[in-house]
């Protein structure tokens, strides 16, 4: 989803009703202060729902209402069990092997916790989590991510690194024609905290960490110069956010990246 400032105007993926309204702070251009809404990337629901990856089914779809003028009642998305896709069929080869799912909420990605499986599961998920840090029994066509006794499976082209590539593309001139001096080791900041985010950390410019939420989080800081931890005794949650963001602001204009 991106920012769009065309409100009087219907346009291919416009998020209806959501009406951003912009609050002045310090330094903020007028220009910034308008109105916007949102509008879906289309092509990345094109890319994201062909059948070697999520397909269209995790979707909810919008049906006629009854003695309505317009279409704007959402039907439940078609059952795991009936979608196609290459996701949704690991999906369902998990489901044998007595994984419960979660998949509310999600439409091109389903989770498995640890807390949600039967004891015989649960008492062995370590062993699933490794296979999964090993791509042991994933589809090549997907991609997965261990965090906190979770793991999310997903098309291959998504992921957060992946995402944050694609759009760091959509941002900058060149960026589609793969311009190699455009990356995200050059031309992108992040925040994080949990280790299904150390990817996307070690492939941007700077990562910044507002709270460290485990052992593995902090040794990546202490190896990785810039993984930058940004709490302190007296500056945590909010405070700890907002110095990252000013960091993030600092780096900008002095590097003017």
């Amino acid at each position: 989803f991106y920012p769009h400032s065309s409100l009087n105007d219907l346009v291919d993926g416009m998020v209806d009703g959501v009406l951003v309204q912009p609050q002045p702070y310090e330094g903020c251009p007028s220009s910034h202060l308008e109105p916007f809404t949102l509008v879906e990337d289309l092509l990345w629901r094109h890319e994201i729902s062909n059948l070697e990856c999520a397909g269209t089914d995790g979707y909810s779809k919008l049906a006629p209402r009854a003695g309505s003028d317009g279409f704007s009642t959402l039907t439940p998305p078609i059952p795991i069990e009936q979608r196609s896709g290459k996701l949704w069929a690991h999906a369902r080869s998990l489901q044998k092997q007595g994984f419960f799912l979660d998949s509310s909420g999600y439409a091109t990605a389903f989770r498995i916790n640890r807390k949600h499986q039967e004891d015989d599961l649960a008492s062995t998920f370590d062993e699933f989590l490794h296979r999964c840090n090993n791509r042991d029994g994933v589809p090549d066509e997907l991609g997965c991510s261990t965090n906190l006794g979770c793991v999310d499976f997903y098309p291959k082209m998504s992921g957060k690194k992946n995402v944050c590539d694609y759009i760091l593309r959509n941002f900058f001139p060149g960026g589609r024609d793969s311009d190699e001096s455009i990356s995200l080791k050059s031309h992108a900041c992040c925040l994080c905290d949990d280790d299904n985010d150390v990817e996307m950390a070690l492939a941007c410019r700077n990562a910044y960490l507002p709270s460290v939420t485990s052992e593995s989080m902090r040794k990546l800081a202490s190896e990785n110069r810039n993984v930058i931890v940004t709490e302190t005794e007296g500056r945590i949650e909010s405070l700890a956010t907002e110095a990252a963001l000013e960091m993030i602001l600092n780096d900008v204009k002095s590097n003017n990246v």
